[in-house]
């Protein structure tokens, strides 16, 4: 892992983000902070096959240690 994996992940944070910013509830901060658990959770928990979701890495990171 390094510099491309980042890359990666910011342009996919970045995609889901602006599919999130199309619900009409998410176009306040209000609205925004009132779903931003729920979009963590869901896009920490997504696999798009192109990165490991970052719950399964935090995992197999724990286990190394």
């Amino acid at each position: 892992m390094g510099f491309s994996t980042g890359v990666y992940a910011t342009r996919d944070w970045e995609e889901n983000y602006k599919y999130f910013c199309s619900y009409e509830d998410l176009k306040t901060i209000e609205g925004f902070q009132q779903y931003i658990e729920f979009m963590c959770r869901d896009l920490n928990t997504r696999n798009n096959g192109r990165i490991e979701p970052n719950i399964k890495k935090l995992k197999l990171n724990r286990n190394l240690e």
